[in-house]
């Protein structure tokens, strides 16, 4: 079993990128936001939230 130290750096620490930013846009677009997909490490960067930003829209336009 993990230690709360464990899961609090592992949560914190991880790093996103642009391909997993613009994944997780897409499925906000999609499914709403949630914890995961709204989380803000993805905002880290200004890449990674053009990224979202850009997954979120083309995830809007699919549902049409």
């Amino acid at each position: 079993m993990k230690t709360a130290e464990e899961i609090v750096s592992g949560f914190l620490f991880k790093r996103i990128g642009t391909e997993e930013a613009y994944n997780l846009g897409y499925d906000c677009g999609i499914n709403g936001p949630n914890l995961t997909n709204c989380n803000f490490k993805i905002f880290s960067t200004p890449e990674n939230t053009k990224a979202w930003e850009r997954g979120k829209k083309d995830g809007e336009n699919s549902k049409h």
